[in-house]
Parts: structure tokens; sequence; C-alpha cells
């Protein structure tokens, strides 16, 4: 391994989401701020994005004991095309590209956690990278089961508690 050449970096790259959490079907949106380290926004610079998506789970402390998804270990190992979005953009006068990607949530799918990553190219051709993550729900309530044991038996009573969280 070989660096031929290393360059100090000149500008930064703050990526900010409108909001952390989304529902299925939402638009996700974030700004990407490219400024120069001495002051001043990096205006005109070409940038690309891309947004990936994985399962991830929800936790209410309050409700511990509650489950609040179906999650099946067997069919998560098998891992589909990651990717939900790319695209281009280029900084405004402000020096602020914005990028729209859909939280679209496929089919079966429950609570994802996306990542939008952003890489803006200077005039020079120096590459900044940065991202930020957002959760996206399947719907705006989650329904939590607390049953009272793992195995029942026909027959035999089971006792369900039920409580829902937005």
């Amino acid at each position: 391994f070989q660096v031929a050449e290393f360059r100090r970096p000149e500008f930064r790259v703050d990526v900010t989401p409108a909001r952390t959490n989304y529902v299925d079907g939402d638009t996700i949106e974030v700004e990407a701020a490219a400024s120069f380290f001495f002051g001043g926004a990096l205006s005109g610079a070409k940038t690309s994005w891309a947004a990936i998506g994985y399962q991830t789970s929800v936790y209410f402390p309050e409700y511990a004991r509650y489950s609040f998804s179906d999650f099946d270990f067997r069919a998560a190992s098998f891992v589909d095309d990651p990717m939900r979005g790319s695209g281009e953009a280029v900084t405004d006068a402000d020096g602020i590209a914005r990028i729209r990607v859909p939280a679209s949530l496929r089919a079966n799918e429950g609570t994802a956690q996306f990542d939008v990553s952003v890489t803006v190219l200077d005039q020079t051709g120096q590459a900044i990278a940065s991202s930020a993550s957002v959760v996206v729900h399947p719907a705006e309530v989650y329904v939590g089961l607390d049953a009272s044991a793992y195995v029942a038996r026909t027959g035999e009573a089971l006792s369900l508690d039920l409580v829902t969280v937005n």
C-alpha cells in the first residue's frame, strides 16, 4: 500500500436530516452543507448521494417485557439489495445540496434504518464525504405483545397483554 500524495482537506461536509424518524411512504429530506474551513460556502459543487437500508428494531424502556416485532431470524440471514436510492445534486449559493429519498419499506419489512451518504467534489477534484441515519417505521403506532408463556397447549388458557406506542 503506497500513498502517492496527501492533500489536507480544504472543506467539510455536514449531512443533516430534517427529522430522525419517518413513516413508510414519507419522503426523507436531507441537507448536505459544504463549507470551507477558512469560512464561506462551497457553491456549485457536484454532489453524489446513496441511501442504504437495513432492518433494525425499536425498544421502549417502559415496555421492556413486550415484543414489538415479528422478527424471523432465518429470513434475516438472507440480505437483499440494501440500496434504497442514489442520485446527484449541486450545492447552491449557500453550499447546500437538498436531497429527497423515498422512505419506502419493502413488502413484509419491519422497522429499518436508512443511512444516507453524501460525497461532495470541489472544483479541484477533492472529494469529502459524510452521512446521516434515520429510522423508517412501518406505521405511526406499534403494537406490543407480552404472553404469560412462550409455549401453549391446545385447550389451555394463555394470557396476552397488549400495548400500543406511538
